[in-house]
């Protein structure tokens, strides 16, 4: 079985949960973490899962296979270089970072750390994004807005 904390318990990390709940019991998620303690009891119930307002403590107490970083963007900090080092397989939301810099740095962590790692970008396989695609394959594109 694959143990999961999440960071973050919004709007997203809850699209996540779902689907991680097809998955029976393949996968359990042990640990919520939110700056927001209501929000992550929120998530969590129903689950026998540790909660935590720091995802420092969360990382250092709990022995993780995966972490789900829902943060939004600009929330992140250094908790995909935390989750690499302790040898968490990594499922983050989109963007790696906001800048060069942060992203680069994550990715440093991660490679170094040889753990597995996913950016969720959900339209990527989307129809609607295979027709953008059909639309200008055959056309030169000077700039996308």
């Amino acid at each position: 079985m694959i143990t999961i904390g999440f960071i973050g318990c919004g709007g997203i990390a809850r699209e996540y949960l779902q689907r991680l709940d097809q998955l029976g019991a393949a996968a359990r998620v042990v640990a919520f973490c939110d700056i927001d303690r209501e929000r992550a009891a929120a998530l969590a119930a129903g689950r026998e899962a540790r909660l935590y307002t720091d995802y420092r403590a969360m990382l250092a107490s709990e022995q993780l296979d995966a972490v789900f970083d829902c943060l939004p963007p600009f929330a992140r900090a250094d908790e995909l270089v935390l989750a690499a080092a302790r040898g968490c397989a990594i499922f983050t939301t989109k963007p790696l970072g906001l800048d060069l810099d942060t992203a680069r740095r994550s990715l440093a962590a991660i490679e170094a750390a040889g753990v597995i790692n996913s950016v969720g970008y959900m339209f990527r396989y989307s129809g609607i994004t295979d027709y953008a695609r059909q639309l200008i394959a055959d056309r030169p594109v000077a700039m996308v807005v």
